[in-house]
């Protein structure tokens, strides 16, 4: 049966460290770390996101907003200020000041005790 066409949701086969599958149930599309840098994927939560070297350790890889990374949410924070800038900068509009993202602080690791 060939592969569908959809955006894949991927999972690493168990024994094979570098090959990935997809895990739609009618979906056979099986492909290698080597070629899946940089292509489009679809999480479990169902956002589309760009896999990069770090998803590609993963057993299933997953979008920066389904991360416990750190790292991760501060990069995040700062994408969106940057956006933010960009999106004032092109409108060209009055707009108030941009600010960081209130709902999480960048510089919470969390427990303090490990």
């Amino acid at each position: 049966m060939p592969a569908l066409k959809h955006v894949h949701t991927f999972e690493r086969i168990k024994g094979k460290p570098d090959q990935y599958r997809c895990v739609h149930p009618d979906c056979s599309h099986i492909n290698s770390k080597e070629l899946m840098l940089g292509k489009r994927a679809k999480c479990i939560c169902g956002q589309e996101f760009y896999l990069d070297r770090y998803q590609l350790k993963l057993k299933n890889p997953h979008c920066n907003d389904c991360s416990r990374s750190t790292a991760v949410r501060v990069d995040s924070n700062i994408s969106d200020v940057i956006t933010k800038a960009m999106i004032k900068i092109v409108t060209d509009e009055d707009s108030p000041e941009l600010e960081l993202p209130s709902d999480s602080d960048p510089f919470d690791y969390g427990d303090a005790s490990r």
